[in-house]
């Protein structure tokens, strides 16, 4: 693995992770918003591709968005889930 991993192979590895198709259904944020308080290995919240994941009960779903965290160097996931409840 080259050394730090792309935005997309971080979108392929949560596909993967989650075993399902979600290309349109969230977004890739390059480093942990300052707003979201997760315990990671690095500290250095630029050391990670982040991704929220709405809710998929239906419209009317209420409760947080599971949130997932990949690392630029291993590439594996380090954080997944849930924020904002």
């Amino acid at each position: 693995m080259s050394e730090h991993i792309s935005k997309e192979q971080a979108q392929e590895i949560v596909l993967r992770h989650l075993g399902i198709e979600l290309q349109n259904f969230f977004g890739i944020l390059d480093g942990i918003p300052e707003e979201i308080c997760v315990y990671l290995p690095s500290q250095d919240k630029k050391d990670y591709w982040c991704m929220f994941v709405p809710k998929l009960d239906g419209i009317m779903a209420v409760g947080g968005c599971r949130f997932i965290c990949v690392s630029k160097k291993t590439g594996k996931v380090t954080f997944d889930g849930i924020v904002g409840e």
